[in-house]
């Protein structure tokens, strides 16, 4: 798999705020372009038929287990 050049905590901001967009998405050129390939190689985002970003199922299950309240087992 390549390596995704991002900051700790890059790809869920970035995830968080393409995210807010719900309905309209989020257009390509906001994203850093290294956070929008890492965002869309992990599946997390896909562009719509527009050209916008959008989040995908797996990028929702990944906000939730991101949220405070998301269990996890040890």
């Amino acid at each position: 798999m390549p390596r995704i050049n991002v900051k700790q905590g890059e790809l869920a901001h970035w995830l968080q705020l393409i995210a807010a967009e719900r309905d309209t998405g989020l257009a390509p050129d906001a994203v850093p372009s290294n956070v929008r390939e890492g965002l869309i190689l992990l599946s997390c985002v896909t562009e719509s038929e527009q050209g916008r970003l959008m989040v995908t199922e797996k990028g929702r299950l990944s906000l939730r287990m991101a949220g405070p309240d998301a269990i996890h087992l040890s």
